[in-house]
């Protein structure tokens, strides 16, 4: 409004200014020099004395006067900013409606994305529950095979063919198993080191493994007799007899597993009652030697 009534007001000073009457100096300053009467012209070339009063005393058109122009000018100029005014007043008002417009989508946009990410967070969520229950599911039906070595026998050496490491393999879970491959070998060394190498000796189990199967007596030769200095050196803990191997299967969700094995056979430094002395198997080697694992 204040926009608005601004060029008005300089409209009506401009033309209340230029509109007053300006004096002439001419009039203000009266003549003080009386001059001769000149001679009257003739007959001839004589006018009539009001005629040319008239003539000399009328005023001018007013598209001739500059103060005319000047007020039209001003008039114009006037309303050209009023004008420009009013335009943008409304063009401020149509930014502002837009301003408030986007604000308004700004909003609800911001809402939309929180409401995106709770719901995605909801999803991951569901899912990793979703997830969760399928592994704990399959952990509760699954086969697992696992492999357990029995404690060492070491009969005298003209009493066997070769020294052997007896061990166990039972089958737990409710549902079948496929076999795929499984390798188990001994093997006496002067270290508690795990031995490097391949394992060549295999494992002999049916290809379907149902539910229940009974466990089975395996064992892992050791390819030779010992002599009684080497039972000797196992005894007194300056040699070690090592277990090892793997067997690898699918449980019945199509998921291949390994199950790992390596162990290393220790005589106690104590002794029994009768003076024989006791002997355990420990895990060797490196974690992963001695776990189950479902490859990638």
């Amino acid at each position: 409004m204040q926009q608005r009534i601004f060029p008005i007001v300089l409209l009506l000073v401009t033309v209340s200014i230029f509109s007053q009457p300006k004096d002439s100096p001419a009039k203000k300053e009266a003549p003080t020099i009386q001059s001769t009467p000149t001679p009257a012209p003739s007959n001839s070339d004589h006018k009539p004395a009001n005629h040319t009063e008239t003539t000399k005393s009328g005023s001018p058109h007013w598209y001739i006067s500059s103060e005319w122009w000047l007020v039209i000018i001003a008039g114009l100029t006037g309303f050209a900013i009023w004008y420009q005014a009013r335009e943008m007043s409304k063009t401020t008002e149509i930014i502002g409606r837009q301003a408030d417009l986007m604000k308004t989508q700004t909003e609800i946009l911001v809402e939309y994305n929180k409401a995106t990410r709770e719901a995605a967070n909801a999803a991951i969520k569901n899912a990793a529950t979703a997830s969760e229950s399928v592994e704990f599911l399959i952990a509760k039906e699954r086969m697992r095979i696992s492999v357990e070595a029995l404690p060492l026998n070491i009969p005298p050496p003209d009493e066997v063919l070769g020294h052997v490491v007896d061990y166990k393999i039972t089958f737990h879970g409710p549902t079948l198993a496929t076999f795929v491959e499984g390798f188990a070998e001994s093997e006496i060394t002067d270290s508690i080191e795990s031995p490097t190498g391949n394992i060549t000796w295999g494992i002999s189990l049916p290809h379907i493994i149902p539910s229940g199967a009974e466990p089975g007596i395996r064992i892992a030769p050791l390819y030779r007799r010992l002599t009684q200095d080497e039972i000797y050196a196992l005894f007194s803990g300056t040699s070690f007899m090592h277990f090892r191997g793997f067997i690898c299967y699918k449980d019945v969700f199509d998921r291949k597993r390994w199950n790992r094995f390596n162990r290393v056979w220790q005589y106690s430094r104590l002794s029994r009652m009768d003076g024989t002395r006791w002997g355990y198997w420990s895990n060797c080697g490196r974690p992963e030697d001695n776990s189950e694992t479902e490859p990638n």
